[in-house]
């Protein structure tokens, strides 16, 4: 079988947020369902010839659209749920009165700055050689620290009396033609 992966990018055209799909670590997966679903609602045989019938029918656009935004929210669900977990760890460690558990994300955003200029400006200027640091150790420590970062910042705006609502909820509020802000 061909990679799903280019025959899906094709329904972009009708649902674009597809590409935020099949960009992704699981790609694959997401053009494997997506694939389903477009042979689900045309009855090929083949991802190549259901799309290629989609992309003719503006009646099967319509289904596979419909089809598609639910199984995109689902992803987001569940994206949701995981991230709400995440919240709820970092917010018990904030309460927590244990200094190793409400100081490790300070810890690491002092600790950043220094390796970087350890590892890529002293060592260089002491004529040592640089090591090979893997892309994903700094991707990953970043990652750390921007949602540690951002969270955190939520917290002091909420403390401040701050209300603006979250990214979804303003969206929705604009819609609707309501402020976001109250």
């Amino acid at each position: 079988m061909l990679p799903l992966i280019p025959i899906i990018a094709g329904l972009a055209q009708i649902v674009p947020s597809i590409i935020g799909l099949l960009a992704g670590d699981e790609a694959e997966k997401h053009a494997e369902a997506v694939a389903g679903i477009a042979t689900a609602i045309t009855g090929q045989g083949t991802p190549e010839q259901a799309v290629s019938m989609i992309k003719a029918d503006p009646e099967a656009q319509l289904k596979f659209q419909a089809v598609y935004l639910t199984y995109e929210a689902e992803i987001y669900r569940e994206e949701t749920k995981r991230l709400e977990a995440v919240n709820e760890t970092m917010r018990a460690e904030s309460k927590s009165e244990r200094w190793p558990q409400y100081s490790w994300r300070p810890f690491n955003g002092f600790s950043f700055p220094v390796a970087v200029m350890g590892i890529y400006l002293l060592l260089p200027i002491l004529g040592k050689t640089v090591p090979s640091v893997p892309e994903m150790v700094w991707v990953g420590w970043l990652a750390i620290l921007g949602v540690a970062t951002w969270d955190r910042g939520k917290e002091k705006r909420v403390k401040a009396g701050e209300s603006k609502p979250g990214l979804l909820q303003g969206v929705i509020e604009a819609i609707k033609g309501g402020s976001a802000n109250g």
